[in-house]
């Protein structure tokens, strides 16, 4: 086959790729990637690289930008997003934990026309914002994540059929999710209560043919296991964790990567990491920690995407 052909089939997926990886336009992706040492030997016919998978090609890609101080396109990735501090979000309320804490309390139907226009304004009203804020920066890791508000910022009531007695939700939450499947639902988080509270990437619904997916294609070739080997350590650079049941024996003895051997062993699993309730949650900084993690989370979200998804 002509390589030129070749090229043509890999080239958009490794595009495609870099975009999502870097946050930037198709056009500015091709330019990154020719102005690059990886595209300079791509496109030399003796270097043989043009007839590698687009995962592999990416991969070394990635190496190269991500470890060159003097790269400009780094800032690319590590940048704020835009719209994080114009959202109108400058924290929490420092009076929102203990009212939740009291909400173990004085959680009934009797006390609910006090406690609701307090959980409206120490709760609700700076969620929505945080929200506000996040919603951009969700759709820069995946432009098809749902945004809805009503699919994505939790409620204030319980779910009645359940909790008849407490109508108040004791947490909150906000979830931008993928729309494309019923079961193994990927998509990236952010929770809170009275003490804690924790962002990353959620796979809701998770099944055991969706976690088997993600094995097959990470086991499917030392190019892939690359690249999830390097986001995986991209992930724990930032202090996340792969968290969730494991099985008691390794099933994957031949794996020598210890973060990639306890990513495959997993039943089940989420990314991410549990914060105390501090300083940062009553001010802004709070929506750019979220952003920011979001944002360095792009490579390893987009992985999960393609594996379960195929897109």
């Amino acid at each position: 086959m002509p390589h030129g052909t070749i090229r043509a089939a890999t080239l958009p997926a490794i595009i495609r790729l870099i975009s999502e990886r870097y946050c930037v336009n198709d056009n500015k992706a091709l330019k990154m990637f020719y102005e690059s040492h990886i595209g300079a030997c791509y496109a030399d016919d003796e270097s043989g690289l043009y007839g590698q998978s687009a995962l592999y090609v990416f991969s070394l890609f990635c190496e190269e930008i991500d470890t060159s101080s003097t790269n400009s396109d780094m800032e690319v990735a590590s940048s704020t997003p835009s719209g994080v501090w114009t959202s109108g979000f400058n924290g929490f309320p420092k009076e929102f934990a203990d009212f939740l804490y009291e909400l173990e309390f004085n959680n009934t139907i009797e006390k609910l026309p006090e406690n609701k226009p307090v959980y409206k304004r120490l709760i609700t009203e700076p969620l929505t914002r945080l929200y506000q804020g996040l919603a951009p920066t969700a759709l820069s890791v995946s432009d098809t994540l749902i945004t809805k508000p009503s699919k994505c910022v939790s409620t204030m009531y319980n779910d009645m059929r359940f909790s008849r007695a407490t109508p108040l939700k004791r947490y909150m939450y906000i979830r931008f999710r993928e729309p494309f499947n019923e079961k193994d639902v990927l998509g990236l988080y952010f929770d809170m209560g009275c003490e804690y509270y924790s962002y990353g990437i959620r796979i809701y619904k998770q099944t055991a043919s969706g976690i088997e997916r993600i094995r097959s294609f990470i086991m499917d070739g030392d190019a892939n296991k690359q690249v999830y080997i390097r986001e995986l350590a991209n992930m724990k650079s930032m202090g996340m964790s792969i968290i969730g049941e494991k099985f008691a024996k390794d099933r994957f003895p031949d794996i020598e990567n210890n973060l990639l051997k306890d990513f495959l062993n997993s039943k089940n699993f989420h990314i991410g990491q549990d914060f105390p309730i501090s300083d940062i949650v009553f001010n802004g900084a709070l929506l750019h920690d979220i952003s920011n993690a979001f944002i360095r989370l792009k490579g390893l979200y987009t992985l999960l995407k393609y594996s379960l998804y195929g897109i």
